[in-house]
């Protein structure tokens, strides 16, 4: 009867042994809880997970030459003890969801977009206004330098004032008018009237001051739209067609427009980023300066490529003359001051954000 008892002892002390070491495995997700973070020493023994929404599809640009290399920079930099779950195209929430997600902490990181939250993110907006950004190169580096600097009233407003912190961000190529096979396109007069998708914000007024009537709609909803003709047409930037595969139901396009541009960053909540331990916090930084850098180069190039692609795919060009171009610029240049008044009546600054932005942009001269 002893013996039996103390088998009986000795199977339960396995058991209990078994179950401890089942409950301590490594891997902790801080979409509720950051295990082992508030100290370098423990942070290091485990293996964190981050969770980052985005609208966009994993095939954009943004992901291509952004996402993906923060991504792997940070596998890399912190020998694969900081993960990133990335959860594209909408998977978690549309554009004007992402705040509330990060906020929340159903997610760490998100992709946040002015246009996509005009009411909490004002100020990026500024970026968009026509004739601000010479090329998204350029546009990307003084984006990326004001965002990031903590005393810069975009920073404030945008970010700090809403819990989110910046990790990277990029200006899309400069966008161009866009029309379906049915509405062909060759002067400003064939824009007057047609349904135009506008990203939101100040593309809206952009879009009305065209002659067109802006239709503010999520990138999900875009192809079914034109394929069916609620939308005539868009604003857009070219990488994108591909990626959103609206290179299948779009014919006309203009070539030199550059009539907007559309601002993205890649940020974590602050209260995700206040449970990181110092080292984790610097990798991040560290990763998303070279995905920063990685979206400035490759922009240009890219939108190069994107141009010859819609061509090789029978795409119909209109390239503005100089007098049309003027013409074009005369149309839209009222958009500043529309946004800027706006911006009065909703309490915030714009012109200090226009301010910061040509200062930032001497650097380029």
């Amino acid at each position: 009867m002893i013996r039996k008892t103390r088998t009986i002892i000795l199977l339960i002390s396995i058991f209990s042994l078994a179950l401890l070491a089942a409950c301590g495995g490594k891997e902790t997700s801080s979409g509720n809880k950051l295990k082992g973070t508030t100290g370098d020493s423990k942070g290091s023994e485990e293996t964190i997970v981050l969770k980052y929404a985005s609208t966009s599809p994993e095939t954009h640009d943004i992901h291509v030459y952004g996402s993906n290399i923060f991504i792997d920079k940070v596998d890399e930099l912190s020998n694969g003890r900081v993960k990133i779950e990335f959860y594209p195209n909408e998977q978690l929430g549309k554009g004007a969801d992402m705040l509330n997600l990060a906020n929340s902490g159903a997610v760490d990181m998100i992709m946040a977009a002015p246009s996509y939250l005009p009411g909490k993110l004002p100020l990026g907006n500024a970026f968009q206004l026509p004739g601000t950004l010479p090329d998204a190169e350029i546009g990307s580096n003084v984006v990326w330098d004001i965002i990031k600097d903590e005393n810069s009233a975009i920073h404030k407003t945008d970010y700090a004032n809403n819990g989110i912190r910046p990790l990277f961000a990029s200006v899309l190529p400069l966008y161009q008018i866009l029309t379906t096979g049915k509405n062909p396109i060759a002067s400003l007069e064939d824009l007057k009237g047609l349904k135009l998708r506008s990203g939101g914000g100040v593309q809206d007024i952009l879009v009305e001051n065209l002659g067109a009537v802006p239709v503010a709609m999520e990138t999900s909803e875009q192809y079914t739209a034109l394929e069916r003709g609620t939308l005539d047409g868009g604003i857009f930037n070219l990488p994108s067609l591909e990626s959103n595969k609206t290179i299948e139901v779009l014919k006309y396009l203009t070539t030199n427009a550059n009539v907007t541009s559309f601002v993205v960053s890649m940020a974590i909540g602050e209260k995700s980023w206040n449970k990181l331990s110092h080292d984790i916090q610097n990798i991040l930084i560290e990763a998303g300066e070279a995905a920063a850098k990685s979206l400035a180069e490759s922009a240009n190039a890219s939108n190069e490529k994107a141009l010859q692609n819609a061509l090789d795919k029978g795409f119909k060009a209109w390239t503005l003359t100089p007098d049309e171009l003027k013409k074009l610029n005369e149309l839209v240049a009222p958009t500043k001051d529309q946004w800027i008044s706006n911006m009065e009546k909703l309490g915030f600054d714009g012109q200090a954000a226009i301010d910061e932005i040509n200062e930032a942009l001497k650097k380029y001269e």
